[in-house]
């Protein structure tokens, strides 16, 4: 009798917990939060053109799950951009603002821009925000078909981002703006003339336009910084 009295007690004390109010869908620097079993619908569709350690990247990216260094504020105060720049290194900034990640989407993204209506934004790349495509485009090419291409060049993108990233900061790697590009060309060349195999005359034209710019040339690692 006692037990459940005690029981019935923490039970009434539990409902009078105070609502927990979700916090808003910031972390990424973007506010609407998407509509999760729609967005992994499609993703897991598009992926399956990618070797899968370069989707990981981006699927991690989408959970927040990248530890760049704005997350260890809690453990020390060299929050900056691990490339040198005086900003603090969140995603957004690594990703898409700072100068070597502009240099690298301004290569890709100019044929993809005659396709949509709107420039590609940072949370286009994240989670196809506001991709909305030229009604030309559709007629020739059809959306999934350029959706399919765009997470080709992001993906590719993303991980020679990080890749670079880690190597600066964990072996004293100089940044480099061309190792980056040429690397990343390199996976899109990769993806790009496997799709152009494929049974579907729209994707293999559309995979066709990026492909007299994804020529790789020899890249030398870039030179390792010598840190004090």
């Amino acid at each position: 009798m006692g037990s459940t009295h005690r029981n019935h007690q923490f039970y009434h004390l539990l409902r009078k917990l105070p609502v927990i109010q979700q916090k808003q869908h910031l972390p990424l620097g973007i506010a609407v939060e998407p509509v999760w079993k729609d967005l992994w619908k499609r993703e897991r569709s598009l992926d399956r053109d990618l070797l899968q350690i370069v989707a990981d990247i981006k699927f991690r990216l989408q959970h927040n799950g990248l530890n760049v260094r704005k997350k260890y504020q809690n453990q020390t105060s060299d929050v900056l951009c691990v490339h040198g720049f005086d900003a603090v290194e969140d995603a957004e900034h690594l990703f898409w603002a700072y100068p070597v990640a502009r240099a690298a989407w301004d290569f890709f993204l100019p044929n993809y821009r005659s396709l949509l209506q709107p420039e590609v934004t940072w949370s286009g790349v994240v989670y196809l925000y506001g991709m909305v495509f030229q009604p030309s485009a559709l007629l020739r090419f059809g959306s999934h078909n350029m959706l399919r291409v765009f997470n080709v060049l992001r993906c590719s993108v993303l991980y020679m981002l990080w890749l670079h990233h880690n190597d600066c900061m964990m072996n004293g790697t100089a940044t480099n703006t061309n190792y980056v590009i040429q690397r990343a060309k390199a996976y899109v060349r990769l993806h790009l003339l496997r799709m152009c195999l494929a049974d579907n005359t729209s994707l293999r034209q559309l995979s066709q336009r990026w492909l007299p710019n994804t020529s790789t040339t020899k890249s030398t690692p870039p030179p390792v910084a010598h840190r004090v």
